[in-house]
């Protein structure tokens, strides 16, 4: 039986963001209580990994009831993701009251098991010169925004087909093909009178370094993915009918910009 291993998350009444070796996975909002259990084979790196939260980015006081927790575990294939379940590598569950100083980060580090780690393309992509690439990235974004606003799945399926293929290699239960079959569902379905797409402006737009430098996240200004489509409620997105996002980590592969996570 195969052996997955998930980063898992909990937070209640904090604003936190989840990253194992500097990339982000998850998130919560403050108004809310949040519990995900995230595969994270194609983050995982042979040898050391690292596992961090960070909180309270606008610097609000914390309440008493605030809880937040990180847990790195492997489970065996349909095992219940429950927090005391499965073999976990580290853990960080950090006291949290109204004294607490904010923002705030923690990490821990962990070994896993060998052969648990992969050759990812983001691991070995060159660290970015923003001062450098910033226009070659602009005009990377723009290409991007325009492949979504016109629905192009096949365009995108290009640029993120690195991406697809490693995670095919991760969790060979969901082969390339049927991942290529998600993203056209994605893209396809729906009426296109709820296809409102965002206008992307790169001038306007958030870079947030990931994985060390070598990649960015591609951010509104509001902190929501730059390439979604319009919403009623940013907390809670998927209540707006025909909502889609299209979250993208950029880096360098071969000389040239690629989705890569």
């Amino acid at each position: 039986m195969e052996k997955i291993i998930y980063l898992q998350f909990f937070a209640s009444r904090v604003e936190a963001e989840a990253r194992i070796n500097d990339i982000p996975v998850a998130k919560s909002h403050l108004g809310e209580q949040k519990t995900a259990g995230i595969p994270v084979r194609q983050y995982i790196n042979e040898g050391i990994n690292r596992i961090e939260l960070r909180a309270q980015p606008n610097g609000q006081a914390l309440s008493d009831s605030a809880e937040l927790e990180l847990r790195l575990a492997v489970f065996q294939e349909g095992e219940p993701l429950k927090f005391h379940a499965g073999r976990e590598f580290a853990r960080l569950r950090p006291v949290l009251n109204p004294l607490t100083p904010v923002p705030f980060s923690v990490f821990a580090d962990a070994s896993v098991d060998k052969g648990s780690g992969g050759n990812w393309a983001w691991a070995q992509a060159p660290v970015l010169d923003m001062a450098r690439f910033r226009g070659a990235l602009d005009n990377y974004v723009s290409r991007l925004a325009q492949l979504f606003a016109a629905r192009d799945w096949q365009g995108l399926a290009q640029e993120t087909k690195s991406r697809m293929t490693e995670d095919a290699t991760a969790y060979a239960g969901v082969p390339l093909e049927a991942r290529l079959a998600d993203l056209r569902q994605l893209f396809t379905l729906g009426k296109d009178e709820q296809w409102r797409p965002l206008p992307v402006d790169p001038q306007k737009m958030i870079y947030r370094i990931a994985a060390g430098g070598r990649l960015v996240e591609l951010l509104g200004a509001d902190g929501l993915p730059a390439l979604r489509t319009w919403c009623a409620d940013i907390l809670r997105p998927y209540k707006t009918p025909g909502y889609c996002q299209f979250p993208a980590l950029v880096g360098v592969l071969k000389d040239r910009f690629a989705v890569l996570r």
